[in-house]
């Protein structure tokens, strides 16, 4: 080791051969950060031998032995025009709320409107990636300044998970500056209120429920959305989570390898300075409207309206023919006899035809009595598989413009869809995509507070 040398009394400088390396103790973030790693391998792995286990009995999603078995509900009677509905109140309610934010001086309006204007500048462009160097005034010493937006390293580790959660959800203002905790609330609050909107409206307009043949009405459609929680279905969920996530996320690693992706959830939860701790109300308020918010509201759109609109109109014959509302049968002309039949009281060899109404189901008035009961009319089940996969492609091509990752939301909608389609509740597919945002916001937490 070079001997130390000194350059004035009051001085002392210190030269070492190589760069010291210290090596911290691990924190506590990283601590509970290994902890999920852990959990996580063992989900992948059992989840595997599940799957395994399951093909080898003989499971499958539909067919004598489903994976779940189906669950006998209220016919749902929307469509698809409350699914186009409710994004117009989501849009109606987003603009209404942020005026009033912005004239209350939570949200700055110029910033929204004058956005383009702003990433139009090529003085910012690329701004906060560059090295500034700055003369300063008292000393005349040159020495750089630090970017106001270093990369963050963790941020390619937990890319992969971050992929699931779905963009459309999160604002962003239009200069590409940080997303703020009143944007990310008036989002989730207009979500929220579309959803209480679209519900109040189908309520409003349940359809008749006719007694045949009198076309007496004799009640309504009772709707049921799902949003009850049972403890079963909440079990459900869980075991769906633990089944349908492992096979989504090793997708989505394998899609990120052709493509790299970004998503503005790591923008917003970079700290402001360098070195600095993450954002803790921004991650608050995104964590309220990923993992709370989101799961509600898109199931409640994409599963209940859409896909159980489409149901509605992919079984319509069928529950009219279940029904006893549609003729089964196609009317049979009454046979003539011919001249040498007729007898000399003229009378018919042949018996008359079938009444018109034998063309129908038929059904005892207790019968039809019974299938003007709305209770009955309740006993409802799904046949056919169609409006399960137009309504997952349709939720990948929402999130079109992030890459290749589409391609696992389509499956992972596929898994959700299953889950609403057998039991007729929201709660399962709630909870499986609460589990994927919630887990996915906090790794992303914990791997910034390293």
């Amino acid at each position: 080791m070079p001997p130390l040398t000194t350059t004035g009394e009051d001085s002392l400088t210190i030269e070492a051969v190589g760069p010291v390396a210290i090596d911290p103790e691990p924190g506590l973030a990283q601590g509970i950060l290994a902890t999920l790693s852990l959990l996580i391998l063992v989900a992948f792995i059992s989840s595997l031998f599940k799957w395994i286990s399951l093909i080898r009995q003989g499971k499958r999603p539909f067919g004598s032995q489903p994976l779940l078995e189906v669950v006998s509900r209220p016919r749902p009677y929307w469509n698809a025009v409350h699914f186009i509905m409710f994004y117009g109140f989501v849009i109606l309610f987003s603009v209404a709320m942020t005026g009033i934010a912005g004239m209350m001086g939570y949200v700055d309006l110029s910033e929204l409107t004058g956005g383009e204007t702003a990433a139009a500048d090529p003085s910012s462009e690329g701004e906060s990636n560059m090295v500034v160097v700055e003369l300063a005034a008292d000393d005349g010493v040159v020495e750089p300044k630090a970017p106001t937006s270093p990369p963050d390293p963790a941020a390619d580790e937990i890319a992969d998970a971050v992929e699931l959660i779905p963009e459309d959800v999160i604002p962003s203002a239009g200069d590409g500056s940080q997303i703020t905790v009143p944007q990310l609330l008036i989002s989730s609050f207009a979500m929220l209120s579309a959803t209480l909107a679209t519900i109040f409206v189908l309520r409003l307009r349940r359809p008749e429920i006719l007694r045949l043949p009198g076309q007496e009405v004799v009640g309504h459609e009772q709707p049921r959305f799902g949003f009850v929680p049972d403890r079963n279905m909440i079990r459900l969920g869980l075991i769906g989570a633990w089944l349908i996530l492992p096979p989504t996320m090793l997708l989505m690693g394998a899609v990120s390898v052709l493509q790299e992706y970004s998503h503005p959830v790591l923008d917003a939860l970079q700290p402001t300075e360098a070195d600095g701790p993450p954002n803790y109300a921004v991650f608050a308020a995104l964590f309220f409207t990923t993992a709370i918010v989101t799961p509600m509201v898109e199931e409640f759109w994409f599963r209940g309206l859409l896909q159980g609109g489409l149901q509605r109109l992919a079984d319509a014959r069928t529950d009219a023919i279940n029904w006893g509302l549609v003729r089964i049968n196609p009317p049979v002309a009454p046979m003539q006899p011919t001249a040498t039949q007729h007898g000399t009281d003229d009378r018919n060899p042949y018996q008359s035809p079938p009444a018109s109404t034998d063309d129908f189901i038929a059904a005892s008035p207790s019968e039809m009595q019974a299938i003007a009961d709305p209770a009955t009319r309740a006993d409802w089940t799904p046949t056919a598989v169609w409006p399960l996969i137009v309504a997952s492609l349709l939720f990948a091509l929402m999130h079109w413009g992030q890459g290749l990752a589409p391609i696992p939301l389509f499956f992972l909608s596929l898994g959700l869809g299953y889950l609403y389609r057998q039991t007729g509740s929201l709660v399962p597919p709630i909870v499986v995509h609460f589990v994927l945002n919630g887990f996915t916001m906090s790794a992303t937490f914990l791997e910034m507070m390293q």
